[in-house]
């Protein structure tokens, strides 16, 4: 392309174009390199760019070389028949990569410590590609939404994953660049983007990159610009922080894990609020150190556009703080607006009640009209299984996955399938046979809405469906599979291996998915057998034993399957063992320990409405 008198190539060898046929999603780049001039106020400076594709390198999508940036195949192109994630991932690999041009080219960090926010500032910026180049995704709650699915996910549940941003005792390579980098990251810089306004940070910006172009940065540099652009008096003064940006950063760097905000409703509707560290619960507990800007909008005034802090939440885990807000018996209230801050809420009993009977209603009419916005209704999923504590927050949340019968936004669908498929197999047998009926129930009208034969035939063979609703079909369609839904069975198998490409089975995986990448294909084995082992064991272990040498390199690797082939039925017993070299049994359920009976009494109780 020629573009505003520089050369923007992209090099891609020809059996490639083939392949991917007619999306060439690295045609964008041109378009993408005009947004972040204009948000960042600078022209791209060299006279071209070069667009590279290499051979697969597994975890690195890009590299951002000066004016040559090398991608993985499948990071600069993809085809019509491409899933939303793989098109979201190469529209983020390149925006990405062509940000670092400024930020961690132009501009680069002073130490490997602050390696966190040369990689935060081009995922920020991503979010701020507009709709119309990147085919209608919302990218800005698209990052905010991954933030949360997969850096909160395993802060809370795998404790040697979480740690700092900023790590100053073992900045290792192999810590420097993870999602929590990357997408917690730029979730921070959101956080500040809303107690400073989205104008005033990029101010900052422009003048963080003025001030240190061809030369290097600290995190605390780029506070001061922050402190600067808001002008006298800085946060503190003029936008009523408690402490000054670097003072509140300093925790949210530093800190392992992320704070949940526990809500205190008193009978009168008086409100307080509590930070309590979110990490694994047999891992030590650590007391985080947070400064946690609350925004917040009610029943009586519902407003999802500002998302400035109104109060704040003070470094004082345990300790309930009034936040001078009183609500009425009927009137609920939403904390984090549009997931402004890198916190989750645990709501008291009666705002819970009362956010479900309004999701109830958003739901039941035009969606435009829906109260919540999408992302926060996603959240509240999320924030729901992530702070159970006791039997009872069991039955808030299948209370709460009730009303998603008429969802129709893939955030929520995402939000609930990657939760369910997280916390399903934690169930004793008789539960988890009961929750997968329960859920077949609430999938089963978004499941009749997407199965249009025809549209989907369409989409897939002769044009390219709306990305938005193949976004919303994905994970309606990798629930139903992973629930067992009856009426999956029945669909057509063709169309629906569009879909389910990361499923696998031996009667529907086409021959030529089998000599793909053997580390790919081993994960994809691997977690269709978490679903749907021991029910078809003798087809996985067939499967296994005939495809062997294109799944692993050797007999050995096949013992990586052993924690997926646990307590094989006495028909399978045997093969299992010559296959696998060994039979796990699995551990002793300690979930109605853990819970009571509660969660499954509420189950039995309600099956009737479902069955």
């Amino acid at each position: 392309y020629k573009d505003r008198g520089r050369r923007i190539t992209s090099w891609v060898p020809e059996e490639m174009k083939r392949k991917w046929g007619t999306r060439y999603i690295g045609s964008l780049a041109p378009q993408l390199l005009h947004v972040l001039e204009s948000y960042i106020g600078h022209k791209y400076n060299l006279p071209k760019l070069d667009m590279f594709s290499v051979a697969n390198k597994p975890g690195i999508g890009g590299m951002e070389n000066w004016g040559l940036i090398m991608y993985q195949k499948d990071s600069l192109m993809q085809g019509k028949r491409s899933t939303v994630k793989d098109m979201e991932r190469v529209i983020f690999t390149i925006s990405h990569e062509l940000a670092h041009h400024w930020f961690g080219n132009s501009v680069t960090v002073a130490d490997w410590c602050g390696m966190w926010f040369q990689e935060a500032i081009p995922t920020f910026l991503h979010g701020h590609i507009p709709f119309k180049h990147s085919y209608d995704l919302d990218m800005v709650n698209k990052i905010k939404w991954l933030a949360r699915k997969e850096v909160m996910r395993d802060e809370c549940l795998i404790f040697d994953y979480s740690g700092p941003l900023r790590n100053l005792d073992d900045p290792k390579a192999d810590k420097l660049f993870t999602p929590l980098h990357y997408l917690k990251g730029a979730s921070l810089l959101y956080m500040i983007e809303s107690l400073v306004t989205p104008n005033v940070f990029q101010k900052a910006l422009q003048s963080f990159y003025v001030k240190y172009n061809d030369s290097y940065a600290t995190e605390e540099e780029l506070w001061e610009e922050v402190e600067t652009a808001v002008g006298e008096g800085g946060v503190k003064g003029k936008r009523k922080a408690p402490k000054t940006l670097s003072e509140i950063m300093e925790g949210w760097v530093t800190s392992v894990g992320h704070p949940i905000v526990v809500v205190n409703r008193k009978e009168n509707g008086q409100l307080s609020l509590a930070q309590r560290v979110c990490l694994d619960t047999s891992a030590l507990i650590v007391d985080g150190d947070w400064w946690i800007p609350i925004s917040y909008t009610t029943s009586s005034d519902p407003n999802f556009v500002s998302t400035e802090p109104q109060r704040w939440v003070e470094p004082e885990p345990q300790d309930f703080q009034n936040i001078n807000v009183t609500l009425e018996d009927d009137e609920w209230i939403i904390f984090n607006v549009l997931g402004s801050g890198f916190y989750r809420v645990q709501y008291d009993d009666v705002t819970w009640k009362l956010l479900i009977d309004q999701l109830k209603k958003d739901t039941a009419g035009d969606a435009e009209e829906a109260v919540i916005p999408p992302i926060n209704r996603a959240i509240l999923i999320g924030d729901s299984f992530f702070t159970i504590r006791e039997g009872k927050d069991w039955v808030k949340t299948f209370e709460m996955m009730d009303y998603v019968k008429n969802e129709t936004s893939a955030l929520v669908w995402d939000a609930l399938y990657s939760h369910i498929e997280l916390y399903y197999r934690s169930f004793p047998k008789e539960m988890r046979d009961m929750f997968q009926k329960y859920v077949q129930f609430l999938v089963k009208p978004a499941f009749l809405r997407a199965i249009d034969v025809q549209a989907w035939e369409k989409a897939f063979f002769r044009v390219v469906e709306s990305v938005n609703d193949r976004a919303v079909r994905e994970p309606v369609f990798d629930l139903s599979w992973d629930m067992k839904l009856p009426a999956v069975k029945t669909f057509s198998s063709e169309v629906a291996l569009q879909v389910l490409n990361r499923s696998f089975d031996a009667r529907m995986i086409l021959k030529n998915n089998v000599a793909g990448s053997k580390a790919t294909l081993k994960v994809e084995i691997q977690q269709f057998m978490l679903y749907h082992w021991p029910d078809e064991c003798e087809d996985i272990l067939s499967f296994i034993e005939k495809n062997k040498d294109n799944i692993v390199e050797d007999d050995s690797e096949l013992e990586e399957f052993q924690d997926y082939a646990v307590n094989p039925p006495t028909i399978c017993k045997n093969k299992t063992l010559e296959i696998f070299g060994n039979i796990t049994e699995s551990p002793v359920n300690t979930f109605y320990e853990d819970f009571g009976q509660e969660p499954l009494n509420w189950l039995v109780n309600h099956q009737n409405e479902w069955i």
